[in-house]
């Protein structure tokens, strides 16, 4: 599905190499374009969102997203020197402000190439979820998958910044014919952090689409044999087998890929955040909310905050701060999204409206004041929430698909009208209260460091349930473990209600059914 850049493309990459003019239409240091497509799924959607018509040569604003669907290519140029191609089933994001450039990869995999040295005045960075790189003259391929980053160079150098397991930011630096690899690290501890290993390329490493451009252009090839011991001539002849390879590695990707696309597409139609998933609580470990540690620029808001102004504010700051005294709301009917590489932080009021009022988070957020949501909180793969104030669902729907941390003084609520549907990691170690509905419908656990309280419904489906703390069913209310699920106790089960146990039962603490109903079709293991 990588197949070669057109020959308008590759004549682009080789001519701006060498400084001749090129015979797409001028562009200048300030001006951002997408030159090329190919294939029939490439998309392109404004920093709110809305979607745009594609026309190759088209012009590009600070924010525009650019989206690719299977066998569909997009090249964009960011000035004369770089160059960028958007692999098959990828999402970027460009933006720019002054001569800081930034390319902010969501999902997916691009080919970079910077064919002149960055002046000194002169800011271009790679943004995945785990990791920023600073590029300065350099060709390579950055990707970026859900618990995973990785970059490799084919020439010149960089820098990358990570949060590493003990919290602290850090940058090492990698040269040409090296790959560093940024995992996430499930740590429940603490929020998710990240390790990094940095090895050695190999020109099996090379992946087919990228090979293909090196074999395209003389002037890369020489490059590498200058700076690197990587065999060229290999590269060349095996990027064909590579692409064949890759190609079948990406049809189930792809599938993936386009699921979510189709997924998420249908929550902000509906929207109705029915998004199978898993909410993780506790090994019997008490998990401790660090403070947020802020990079970039800041900027605190106060009193009365619209959703326009709070947009504005993300799309301007790399954080944003809401003061004691604020009270911001999300209006119904508007949209606010924190970035993948931004940060919001609550210490006020945060409403979000009925209505259609709609909360994404594909970044950081913080919430150390009170979020009331009437209608849509919705947490991409990519975002992180850790909250230490009070989170209270009401008639809304709330949706985790990354990672939530509930510190030992958070409240999340979910009311007898709201649902609460989690794909990602959720690690409470304050306080759950569920008179509503939970669904959990993947392979991670349902795991209870603290307090767990239902008094609505709660659903395991293809999931388990750890229980390290208290856990009580109320009065009335039902716990369904299906077939395929399992609920392992190691704490204190009060059942008031009904637990339906189709799957499996493992209990090394207690169980109390005294006040409720014990319905079992599966498996019980008592130590």
């Amino acid at each position: 599905m990588k197949r070669l850049f057109s020959a308008f493309v590759l004549a682009m990459l080789m001519l701006s190499a060498i400084g001749v003019a090129l015979a797409a239409p001028k562009t200048t240091a300030s001006t951002l374009r997408l030159e090329e497509t190919e294939g029939g799924a490439v998309f392109l959607s404004d920093i709110n969102g809305k979607e745009l018509s594609v026309l190759r040569g088209m012009r590009l604003y600070s924010g525009h997203q650019v989206a690719t669907g299977a066998a569909s290519y997009a090249y964009l140029s960011l000035d004369d020197s770089k160059a960028v191609k958007l692999d098959a089933n990828s999402k970027a994001q460009v933006k720019k402000s002054g001569k800081r450039l930034e390319v902010k990869l969501s999902a997916g995999e691009l080919f970079f190439n910077v064919t002149a040295p960055l002046k000194s005045d002169e800011d271009f960075k790679l943004r995945t979820s785990t990791m920023v790189t600073g590029i300065r003259g350099t060709s390579g391929v950055i990707s970026q998958t859900v618990n995973r980053a990785e970059i490799y160079l084919l020439t010149g150098s960089a820098e990358v910044v990570y949060t590493d397991t003990s919290g602290v930011r850090r940058t090492a630096a990698i040269r040409a014919a090296q790959k560093a690899t940024v995992e996430t690290v499930a740590d429940l501890s603490g929020p998710e952090t990240a390790r990094m290993t940095v090895r050695a390329l190999t020109e099996e490493d090379v992946d087919g689409f990228a090979a293909l451009e090196v074999a395209a252009d003389e002037a890369l090839q020489r490059q590498i044999q200058q700076e690197t011991r990587l065999s060229v001539p290999l590269i060349v002849t095996n990027a064909a087998a590579s692409l064949e390879a890759d190609e079948l590695a990406d049809e189930a990707e792809s599938l993936r890929v386009e699921t979510d696309a189709s997924d998420t597409t249908a929550r902000e139609a509906a929207p109705l955040f029915n998004v199978d998933g898993t909410v993780v609580i506790g090994d019997g470990r008490v998990a401790t909310a660090p403070g947020p540690v802020l990079d970039g620029d800041t900027i605190t808001l106060t009193d009365a905050v619209t959703a326009a102004a709070l947009r504005d504010a993300l799309e301007r700051y790399d954080n944003v701060i809401l003061d004691a005294n604020c009270a911001a709301t999300v209006e119904a009917g508007q949209s606010v999204t924190i970035p993948a590489d931004g940060t919001l932080i609550n210490r006020g009021f945060l409403i979000i409206n009925a209505r259609n009022g709609a909360l994404h988070n594909e970044g950081v957020f913080y919430n150390e004041g009170t979020v009331n949501n009437y209608s849509f909180l919705y947490q991409s793969y990519s975002g992180a929430l850790t909250n230490t104030g009070l989170i209270n669902n009401i008639g809304g729907a709330m949706s985790n698909t990354g990672t939530l941390l509930i510190g030992n003084n958070g409240r999340l609520n979910i009311d007898a009208n709201s649902t609460f549907t989690n794909s990602g990691i959720v690690t409470d170690s304050g306080m759950m209260t569920n008179h509503g509905t939970v669904n959990n419908h993947s392979s991670y656990a349902l795991n209870n460091y603290s307090a767990l309280t239902d008094t609505g419904t709660i659903n395991i489906v293809s999931g388990a349930l750890n229980n390290t703390g208290t856990l009580l069913v109320g009065n009335g209310s039902r716990l369904n473990i299906d077939a395929n699920s399992m609920l392992s106790n190691s704490g204190i089960v009060t059942n008031n209600g009904t637990i339906t146990n189709n799957g499996g039962l493992n209990n090394t603490g207690t169980v109390d059914n005294t006040g409720g109903t014990q319905i079992d079709t599966g498996t019980i293991t008592v130590r």
